[in-house]
């Protein structure tokens, strides 16, 4: 299923305690948790889950300021309420974006016999959720054939694709690949990042995200400009949080929010993501992002297998 053009207000940019930007994958794939445990409780949908999603971005406005002397960016907050004398309150940065974002979600167990029910349930549900924090401000309509997109509407249509049925997938792609465009489909380079330079993953991360500045100096040795090139020059590269990574195991920690519930003191896990037009992915499965839990090494992953479908050269 594609839900197409879905405008976010305020989605959390602070994506772990390293990068600002494009929200980690965690967000996305726990938005469209929480939307298939809301699905679940309608009795028709009992069995419906949404194991795997990917999400191209058409726009990211992520509020930042940097003056004309500026060396760094600065954060664009907001301190309201205002406190009861009046005054504003103390002031925590937290950067924020808005995004306009399409997603393609694998859908099981939607037939013929309860299409209709997903799709006004979906429609109902997610245009009254929070995706990465972010407020949804599109409303949510079922596609029709040859029906022209409303701007302030999110369009949603389902495709029925075989796994084992080639002629299904080539039949649909062109239409989902319509649907994602013009955009940029985010996937993981977790294996380019292990083979960058670097004494350790990350040097390797600000190796792939450092820009040498070079001099350029006419006869008599004046400089006369500055040129500046990528180490890696490659693609479009950027830190991506995928994970998190258990410190202190099952704990009590007074005051939780869910009792039932193991606590957990955890740490993010950062690697290198990349963003790539659908229209130059190798397939949809390339671009499908799913959870990956390790108890054994205390790691919680978002994966993505688009490497698995490169040559050696990365």
């Amino acid at each position: 299923m594609v839900i197409s053009h879905l405008r976010i207000h305020n989605a959390n940019a602070l994506s772990s305690i390293y990068t600002v930007g494009f929200p980690a994958m965690t967000a996305w794939l726990g938005g469209v948790h929480a939307l298939q445990r809301r699905l679940q409780a309608v009795d028709s949908l009992q069995q419906v889950t949404l194991p795997r999603m990917a999400v191209s971005c058409h726009n990211c406005n992520v509020q930042l300021y940097r003056g004309k002397h500026d060396y760094v960016n600065s954060v664009i907050g907001t301190s309201n309420p205002l406190g009861k004398d009046g005054k504003r309150p103390a002031f925590i940065e937290s950067p924020r974006c808005h995004l306009d974002v399409s997603l393609l979600l694998e859908v099981t167990s939607v037939n013929s016999d309860n299409q209709d029910t997903f799709l006004t349930a979906v429609a109902s549900t997610f245009e009254r959720m929070k995706v990465a924090g972010g407020d949804i401000l599109s409303r949510c309509m079922v596609y029709k054939e040859k029906q022209p997109r409303p701007r302030d509407k999110t369009m949603l249509k389902l495709f029925y694709i075989n796994d084992f049925a080639e002629d299904d997938v080539l039949k649909h792609q062109h239409s989902i690949m319509h649907m994602l465009m013009p955009g940029f489909v985010v996937v993981g380079r977790s294996k380019l990042l292990q083979s960058l330079p670097g004494d350790d993953m990350l040097d390797k991360l600000l190796y792939s995200q450092s820009v040498t500045y070079e001099s350029v100096k006419d006869k008599q040795g004046k400089v006369t400009d500055w040129q500046n090139h990528k180490n890696y020059p490659e693609g479009w590269l950027v830190p991506l949080a995928v994970g998190f990574r258990d410190l202190s195991g099952a704990v009590h920690v007074e005051h939780q929010r869910d009792n039932s519930c193991e606590h957990h003191f955890v740490e993010p896990i950062v690697t290198l993501g990349e963003f790539k037009m659908p229209t130059r992915m190798p397939s949809l499965e390339s671009m499908m992002w799913s959870y990956q839990i390790d108890v054994a090494h205390g790691l919680y992953l978002c994966v993505n297998d688009y490497e698995s479908y490169l040559d050696d050269r990365f």
